[in-house]
């Protein structure tokens, strides 16, 4: 009986509260982050996966969607520059109360 008792003791250090809930049929409640973090990482490597694909099955050479892609990049920065100034202009322009 010591001998059961003792093994007992000596087990219910290994326990812990999921191994209690496993027993009454229960689980830890998941919080949004255990939801969260998997679905970014799919969305990240369907992201990688589609843009490689659509590389691959591009009507265009590489050296031509290269350059067509900078040039766009580059508008789009120009642009983006023109705004900036823009809103920099508008807003020391316009008095402060």
């Amino acid at each position: 009986m010591n001998k059961t008792l003792a093994k007992l003791i000596e087990n219910l250090g290994d326990v812990d509260k999921d191994d209690i809930l496993e027993k009454l049929g229960m689980e830890t409640r998941k919080d949004a982050i255990d939801y969260l973090l998997p679905a970014i990482g799919l969305f990240g490597a369907g992201l990688a996966v589609g843009c490689g694909l659509g590389l691959m099955l591009a009507p265009k050479s590489g050296k031509e969607f290269r350059a067509e892609l900078g040039e766009k990049l580059n508008k789009g920065l120009e642009q983006g520059k023109a705004q900036a100034m823009a809103m920099a202009d508008q807003s020391s322009s316009t008095p402060r109360a």
